[in-house]
């Protein structure tokens, strides 16, 4: 026989607690506890954290400052002027003038005295001066043959120019001529020009300095 239920039964069980859609009393007030325990408890998390990292940086803060000190000295140590083992006594930087053939003709100076070598016959080092800083015209030169500008007997000359000497040319006793080059370094006495007389040139009748309007300023015979 089916068991029945009568009005009364499901009225009480209609309004039973565990049948209602309302939340319970204090849920609310639990949740908003839960809540604030939570955000404390990452707070001091957090706060944590926060020493921890300073205190690792105050601990690497020495050695980081060591490290850069360090780089600045080598840096500072490395800033000066190299010294060229193959040119000992040079007090100014070491120019290439020419490079003939794969070989340099370098020049430089020691003090005073004008200086200049190739790399194919390094023992052909020559030196001429005193060499002034306030020296006008053509002080000095070398004529095509000078050892110390020999690369495979190609003509090569070079010279001094002075305070008034912007440009040198080289006049051949056929009447040809040829520009030079000057080159100048740190520690440079007085600019040096150079050139090579590509060519059979002949034999050199003289030098011609001019001045930065292209006026001649000194001739010297070769």
């Amino acid at each position: 026989m089916t068991p029945t239920t009568d009005e009364d039964d499901l009225r009480v069980l209609l309004h039973s607690p565990a049948l209602a859609l309302e939340p319970e009393a204090g849920l609310a007030d639990r949740v908003r506890g839960r809540a604030k325990h939570v955000r404390r408890r990452r707070a001091v998390v957090s706060t944590a954290a926060v020493v921890a990292v300073l205190a690792a940086g105050a601990l690497l803060a020495p050695s980081v400052a060591d490290g850069i000190d360090g780089l600045r000295n080598r840096a500072d140590q490395q800033a000066g002027p190299a010294r060229d083992p193959h040119y000992p006594d040079a007090t100014s930087d070491v120019v290439t003038m020419r490079l003939l053939n794969g070989a340099k003709i370098v020049t430089w100076y020691e003090g005073s005295q004008w200086c200049t070598r190739t790399s194919r016959v390094t023992s052909a080092k020559f030196c001429v001066g005193p060499i002034k800083a306030e020296a006008r015209g053509l002080p000095r030169h070398l004529n095509p043959g000078t050892p110390s500008l020999d690369v495979d007997a190609l003509p090569v000359v070079a010279g001094i120019a002075g305070t008034d000497v912007s440009q040198v040319k080289v006049h051949m006793k056929d009447g040809r001529e040829f520009d030079t080059d000057l080159v100048q370094g740190k520690g440079f006495v007085r600019p040096v020009w150079s050139a090579w007389l590509r060519g059979d040139p002949g034999t050199v009748a003289y030098y011609v300095g001019y001045d930065a309007l292209g006026h001649e300023v000194a001739r010297v015979q070769a």
